[in-house]
């Protein structure tokens, strides 16, 4: 999977990668920001504010709640990293306990949970 450069308005200039195993955040002002395990990935797409921003979270638990990063995406941004997204999300993710109907589309909020592995 590519990685995904990403100028964030918070923590700037910074690249999401995925292995396959391993999530990372490396930001221009402190490197390695956050590592997750896949097995361990909440995640959790906002719908957009007034302003057109969404967050994306990645946590190690639900509702926001463990370690992990929250990225930020003006509606400009949206439409670039979507498609990374859905390529991240994949199969292996599944709805979570508060995940609406349709969740993961453009538009709607979506809590989804990586418990278990990317393979079984």
């Amino acid at each position: 999977m590519d990685d995904f450069p990403h100028d964030d308005p918070i923590l700037g200039p910074s690249i999401v990668t995925f292995d396959g195993h391993v999530l990372e955040l490396f930001t221009e002002r402190s490197g390695s920001v956050a590592r997750l395990v896949a097995g361990m990935i909440f995640l959790q797409v906002d719908d957009p504010d007034r302003k057109g921003r969404r967050e994306v979270w990645f946590t190690c638990g639900p509702n926001r709640r463990g370690g992990g990063f929250r990225l930020m995406f003006g509606e400009e941004q949206w439409p670039g990293f979507e498609p990374w997204l859905r390529e991240f999300a994949g199969d292996w993710m599944r709805p979570g306990p508060r995940a609406p109907t349709g969740a993961g589309r453009s538009g709607g909020s979506a809590v989804r949970t990586g418990c278990g592995s990317p393979s079984g």
